[in-house]
């Protein structure tokens, strides 16, 4: 249930939010800890919805089956908690981040609209991958950003642009695994559109690139918490790395969700240094 709800999403939000705010060296208003994890779990809960919708509860993906058939709870549950992270957002945080915010919220309408009007758009295919992992990361980066009052150094785009990549390499493989659910639903994924074997070599060659990057970044920058954090996306990086490279070995149980959405949680640590 854990995972069905996306609470490991929104851990791992909280974690990636902390180790945005370590990276910039700022000081973060206290209600966006509030308002962060409740506009992540509304964002990922409808979304879970408007698939689940799409096979009315028929759906070969328990978490879709799940959302649709509890649509009466969860659908309330979203309008109060979207409609808290607003109001609270209006009430504490800076203009700067509403305007953005809103500007963010355009975005994820639009990408909804696309996905639903993509069969009778005739589009063969959008990359949902990249519009999530672009939500994710720039949902959380939002408001540090504009915390941060300066222009961000080359390390800092350094560290967030692999972290960009990192949450699209995530939802690939989560993709890369649920390529039977998914096709049988009807849904288009990197890995449908690509086919698996070729997924598999593209993230390989990917994961293989980003680790020499990384290593050589260690290299490259002194100051202890860019090394640090660093190291840790050289971690994540390895991680899913394994969970591409040895697939069976990760079905079982859903055992490769767990462990993708945990490599998200692995961040926090950076508040060690």
């Amino acid at each position: 249930m854990y995972q069905v709800l996306s609470l490991d999403v929104v851990l791992g939000s909280i974690s990636v939010g902390l180790f945005a705010i370590i990276i910039l060296g700022i000081d973060a208003n206290p209600v966006w800890w509030v308002v962060l994890p409740l506009a992540v779990w509304s964002i990922y809960t409808f979304d879970h919805l408007v698939d689940g919708f799409k096979k009315k509860g028929q759906s070969h993906i328990y978490r879709h089956r799940f959302h649709y058939h509890n649509r009466k709870i969860l659908f309330p549950l979203i309008i109060i908690s979207g409609s808290a992270a607003i109001g609270l957002s209006f009430i504490f945080l800076d203009e700067q981040i509403i305007f953005f915010g809103l500007g963010l919220s355009v975005f994820v309408i639009f990408y909804f609209i696309l996905v639903s009007l993509q069969d009778k758009l005739k589009i063969r295919y959008i990359q949902k991958e990249f519009f999530i992992a672009i939500v994710y990361i720039l949902g959380i980066l939002l408001a540090p950003l504009v915390w941060h009052h300066e222009p961000l150094s080359f390390s800092q785009y350094f560290i967030f642009g692999i972290l960009l990549y990192l949450a699209w390499a995530e939802s690939v493989i989560i993709s890369y695994y649920d390529f039977h659910l998914d096709k049988a639903d009807g849904l288009k994924s990197f890995s449908i559109f690509h086919g698996l074997k070729k997924t598999r070599i593209i993230l390989t060659i990917l994961f293989c690139a980003v680790a020499i990057i990384l290593i050589a970044g260690l290299f490259l920058f002194d100051d202890k918490v860019i090394v640090g954090a660093l190291i840790i996306e050289l971690l994540m990086n390895l991680i899913l790395f394994v969970l591409i490279y040895f697939p069976v070995s990760f079905s079982k149980s859903n055992l490769f969700r767990w462990v993708g959405e945990t490599v998200f949680v692995l961040p926090v640590f950076i508040a060690a240094l």
